[in-house]
């Protein structure tokens, strides 16, 4: 059992100049960021998942998923000169819950990551 309340941050932006869609590109019949979201339910260890994107098609697979995109990224945080820490800030001040105590980033380009990994790396931030 682990002691803290964790949310997920699955940044998943909707251009991408090297594969077009990457995030939505297909391995095993379920997207990229499916992948990811299927991780975090699996783990049964996040009080909050939240997919930040640029892109109404990715709102709407996250969705398919069981995770809601209360908001769109903001234009300036979606390019590619934009960081990941720059995504990290705008949700954290934005769209974490009061009550998460850590958040973990799943990036959706490691679709081969299990909840046991998840759970394993939580522990061993605690």
């Amino acid at each position: 059992m682990l002691k803290y309340k964790y949310a997920a941050l699955i940044p998943a932006r909707g251009g991408s100049k090297g594969i077009i869609n990457k995030n939505l590109r297909l391995i095993n019949n379920v997207s990229l960021l499916g992948h990811s979201i299927v991780v975090c339910h699996a783990a049964k260890v996040f009080e909050q998942i939240i997919v930040s994107t640029d892109s109404s098609e990715i709102a709407r697979e996250a969705q398919h998923f069981g995770v809601d995109v209360p908001r769109l990224r903001p234009e300036t945080l979606a390019t590619d000169a934009s960081s990941t820490e720059s995504v990290i800030s705008d949700v954290l001040q934005n769209e974490i819950r009061d009550d998460i105590h850590a958040v973990m980033l799943l990036q959706p380009t490691s679709p081969f990551r299990l909840p046991n990994h998840v759970i394993s790396a939580l522990r061993k931030s605690e």
